[in-house]
């Protein structure tokens, strides 16, 4: 049974997966305080908990925080520089191993007395010894805009440029722990997901000391927890969610009868329930199989193996808890010096294979159906990269399988980069005169990510994996997991900021380079070839998507604005979910001042001599003008009222009716001015005549189900300004539709009776009697 829903939690309505997140973070931390008392035995009877593993119910318990704070931070020069020059170089590589590699081999680890080329020198041979320099627990893209073939090189180049650019004073000056993000994250590389884990990171030293409960970014994980911890979020963004989850933790361990042993008083922080959604996520796969998140992922690779080097517990001073730790561990008669050889119950060393990270990320199949995905699409968040590419999957609407399906994207794929050149020869010939390139140009790059998914995922390759292959050197040993998912803002080199599109020479260059890798594509396809080579598909995908990336830091352009805005632009006219519809413009007025939820209108046509015309009545009174076609030709548009009928209708906006059924919005003068005033009628009145003559050249789109995109762009484009261009373009599509349905009925009966019901969002029409 579903857990209850509390007030404070609606409209987000949680799963069942909802309180195994409380049951993991409770027995996960009992583990941790089970460890200390008794470093050798049983430590749960969980048996997901004792086979697999997992981090810490606190992040800052985790061994490799736990050597950063006490082993970088808080042992060295307390010079602010130095802090900061440790901390990162610690970051960039998350490895445990590296820097102790890096103190060996070349002493104090300082900013005054730091080389490029000893550090270089040293991160090569450790890699020529098959020595792995990076941690796999998350991406870590090369810094594009660095020079470097390998991606340590960048990393130490961006970290230069960091402390040049006077970061750690910059850092010490800021405000907030937002403010100290937003430093970070403008430099390349710096994706949210980074530049979140490294502000945190650097609020553990005494450069910063800010709550860990000012602000959170969720994580690629994070979101999948959410996804599976919530049928639906009610509107709350992921980074709500977590909120709430931190001010709910004594009110939700209490209403399970879970007792929860914080961290020596230290209750769960934001960035502890972000990163327990990403564990919840991982449990989740074997405790609620039948669950699904956002990236599809079916089981957990690590299994648990025990680390032979203790841990001597020590946080930062500024908590206040390290006397009650030092007394815990001195009750526990702990030995710091000893060794846990321990593993938890259920399992053996015959059970724990090696955990030896491939040395290529292999693709593997794209997850199957999943629930409607419901993630920010602000230009500013982070688009998951697979999360995108199942979206991209849902939304497909051709129809096609097996090659047919790989024809449709290579076409999309081939024309969109060719629409993006088509943008750039506009901009030069026409210059300042076309304003819409900005637009044009973003929307294009969407465009083209979108089939680019879609190829990659008709190809069976999880485009996480294309992305990742682009920042790995093929003979490096630091390569990432397969599995791992970052996003379009980890991929991207990022400046302070993107000034694009801009219409340069470099961009014109690196353009014509994209067409030609979009062409070999098209080749190794149609020559046969990349169907027989999965290899091969992953190569030219990959050179395509580097491609992609260099076009567009020379336009300037963010790839993860152009995904979010793609994913709006397919919402906004193929949404999952069409019951979400705009609320009636009208909704708070009075009944005087509403449309009729219920329009019955009679349309009458009449002839005198050889001219037609139609007269309409609502409630048994003539209402308007008589209406004729206003050509010389027959073409019926003296029907064209029903049009207006159909956008009350089913837009819930329309004010032409108003005007004639005399209920404008008198008692608010702005709206009765602006959105029931003479331009509004005007405007209504050009989309009607608009549309029909468009509609005239087409059967007046009898046989059709959908309309061109283009044609809905022009209406969103006409009624910028006005209340109803709040209404997404699928409703826009139905009401032009269902109002021609209607057109080329009464028109062929000569009248009849159109009811427009409002509240049923419906329009229908019968003959008069």
């Amino acid at each position: 049974m579903p857990p209850t829903v509390f007030a404070k939690l609606a409209p987000a309505r949680p799963s069942v997966v909802y309180d195994t997140y409380w049951r993991f973070a409770a027995e996960r931390q009992a583990i941790f305080f089970r460890r200390i008392e008794q470093p050798r035995g049983c430590w749960t009877n969980d048996p997901i908990l004792a086979r697999y593993k997992f981090t810490n119910a606190y992040r800052a318990s985790d061994r490799v925080s736990q050597f950063l704070i006490s082993k970088v931070i808080y042992q060295g020069d307390t010079d602010i520089r130095e802090v900061v020059f440790r901390t990162i170089l610690f970051k960039m590589f998350n490895k445990i191993d590296t820097w102790r590699l890096i103190e060996r081999e070349l002493g104090v680890v300082s900013w005054r007395e730091y080389r490029f080329s000893r550090y270089d020198k040293l991160l090569n041979s450790a890699m020529k010894r098959g020595e792995r320099i990076y941690s796999a627990a998350y991406i870590m893209p090369m810094a594009a805009g660095f020079d470097g073939e390998r991606k340590h090189q960048t990393h130490l180049r961006l970290l230069e440029r960091m402390m040049t650019d006077r970061l750690p004073d910059r850092l010490a000056e800021v405000g907030s722990l937002r403010a100290a993000f937003e430093l970070l994250r403008a430099y390349p590389m710096m994706g949210d997901f980074l530049a979140f884990q490294f502000v945190i990171d650097m609020n553990y030293s005494p450069i910063l000391n800010y709550s860990e409960m000012d602000f959170v970014v969720p994580g690629p994980g994070a979101r999948d927890g959410i996804k599976k911890c919530f049928d639906t979020t009610g509107g709350f963004s992921e980074a709500d969610i977590i909120r709430l989850m931190a001010e709910r933790q004594q009110f939700e361990f209490e209403r399970l009868g879970i007792e929860f042993q914080d961290l020596w008083g230290r209750s769960l922080q934001l960035i502890d329930c972000q990163n327990l959604f990403c564990e919840v996520d991982k449990y989740a796969r074997v405790k609620h199989p039948d669950v699904q998140g956002v990236s599809g992922r079916s089981r957990i690779k690590q299994m648990y193996k025990p680390e032979s080097e203790p841990i001597a517990y020590w946080y930062p001073p500024k908590w206040e808890i390290n006397d009650k730790v030092a007394t815990t561990l001195a009750v526990a008669g702990r030995n710091i010096n000893g060794k846990e050889h321990a593993l938890p119950c259920g399992v053996s060393d015959i059970n724990s294979p090696r955990q030896v990270p491939p040395r290529r990320a292999k693709p593997h199949k794209i997850g199957g159906e999943q629930q409607a995905m419901k993630f920010s699409v602000q230009s500013n968040s982070c688009v998951a990269i697979n999360e995108y590419q199942n979206f991209v999957r849902r939304t497909d609407k051709s129809g096609c399988s097996g090659r047919e399906a790989v024809a449709f994207a290579l076409l999309g794929l081939y024309g969109e980069t060719g629409s993006l050149l088509s943008e750039l020869k506009k901009k030069r010939r026409e210059a300042e005169a076309y304003p819409a390139f900005s637009e044009a140009v973003i929307e294009e790059f969407g465009d083209v990510l979108w089939y680019l998914a879609d190829l990659a995922g008709h190809s069976k390759i999880p485009l996480s994996v294309v992305a990742q292959a682009v920042f790995r050197d093929g003979h490096e040993n630091d390569e990432v997991e397969a599995h791992a998912v970052g996003t379009f803002g980890d991929i991207q080199s990022r400046g302070m900021a993107f000034l694009g599109p801009c219409a340069t020479g470099e961009y014109e260059k690196r353009l014509m380079r994209l067409g030609a890798f979009a062409g070999e594509i098209l080749a190794a396809f149609n020559d046969g070839v990349a169907f027989e080579n999965s290899r091969k598909v992953r190569i030219i995908l990959t050179r395509f998507l580097r491609g992609l990336i260099d076009a567009a830091d020379a336009a300037q352009i963010s790839l993860n604005q152009a995904a979010a805005e793609n994913v709006k632009k397919v919402l906004d006219r193929w949404p999952f979910d069409r019951s979400n519809r705009t609320p009636l413009f009208d909704q708070d007025m009075d009944p005087d001042e509403q449309l009729p939820r219920q329009i019955e209108m009679l349309f009458v046509e009449k002839k005198v001599g050889n001219k037609k015309f139609v007269v309409q009545k609502f409630r048994g009174v003539k209402i308007g003008d008589r209406l004729t076609d206003n050509m010389v030709e027959d073409d019926g548009y003296r029907f064209h009222d029903v049009f207006h009928l159909a956008y009350a209708a089913i837009l819930g906006w329309s004010p032409v009716i108003r005007a004639l059924l005399k209920c404008k919005r008198k008692s608010v003068p702005e709206l009765d001015e602006v959105q029931d005033g003479a331009r509004a009628i005007i405007i209504e009145e050009g989309v009607s005549t608009w549309v029909f003559n468009h509609a005239s050249r087409r059967r007046f789109f009898e046989g059709l189900d959908a309309l061109d995109y283009s044609l809905l762009k022009s209406i969103r484009r006409l009624v910028a300004g006005f209340e109803v261009e709040r209404c997404p373009l699928w409703q826009w599509e139905r009401a032009i539709l269902e109002g021609f349905l209607i057109f080329r009925q009464v028109r062929q009966q000569g009248g009849g009776i159109i009811t427009a019901d409002l509240n049923a969002r419906q329009i229908s029409f019968r003959p008069a009697p």
